[in-house]
């Protein structure tokens, strides 16, 4: 049984749109105008940037990988629907990241989520690349088999990498508790290594 592409897709997309307005919308807004207040504002526009950001590039990931998808399938719907829950998950822990700004445990979390949410992310992607008929797609596929036999965790190395800097991030959020809001910044650089393994396949697709 398959389910529409165009339908999945506009259901992801006004999930993802809420998502948005529900970080936004959890801004907490300065109750004076000294510059304690105004600095605070200020740090939960940073962290509500950063996730918004995180938010986009998972949003980008998914429009350029269902464009080689044909049918959907039932599998692909239930793995997709779970991948929307982790993501919506993060604006609950940006809102906790920005009321608790300087705790570890917020950022912990965050960083948990994140990383839940980039694994299924990753999965739809190798799932589509397999069950596409696109032959571009059938090449690049063949390729990753290949290099699979020679390499048995291929498949698993950005998944390894992105778990490492995550790691990192937390490691170094230990020992600088008061910078745990900036470390935050490591969430946007490791979407952004997730963007670069998606634009990889992308650049030969066009070749």
């Amino acid at each position: 049984m398959y389910v529409s592409k165009q339908r999945l897709e506009a259901f992801t997309d006004g999930v993802i749109a809420i998502i948005i307005t529900i970080m936004v919308l959890s801004i907490p807004l300065p109750s004076s105008f000294d510059i304690k207040e105004l600095l605070a504002f200020g740090s939960s526009l940073f962290i509500y940037l950063l996730s918004f950001l995180v938010v986009g590039a998972f949003w980008n990931q998914h429009h350029k990988t269902f464009i080689f998808l044909d049918k959907v399938n039932q599998k692909l719907v239930v793995l997709n629907i779970i991948f929307l829950f982790f993501l919506s998950l993060i604006p609950l822990f940006t809102k906790w990241v920005i009321q608790n700004q300087g705790s570890l445990i917020p950022v912990i979390g965050y960083d948990i989520v994140f990383l839940i949410t980039i694994y299924f992310s990753m999965y739809i992607f190798r799932l589509v690349m397999q069950s596409s008929s696109h032959k571009s797609v059938q090449k690049i596929t063949e390729k990753i088999q290949r290099r699979r036999i020679s390499n048995p965790y291929y498949s698993w190395i950005p998944f390894i990498v992105l778990l490492c800097i995550v790691g990192l991030v937390v490691v170094v959020s230990i020992y600088l508790p008061k910078l745990a809001t900036f470390i935050l910044m490591g969430i946007p650089i490791a979407s952004s290594i997730i963007n670069l393994f998606i634009s990889r396949y992308e650049r030969h697709f066009e070749s």
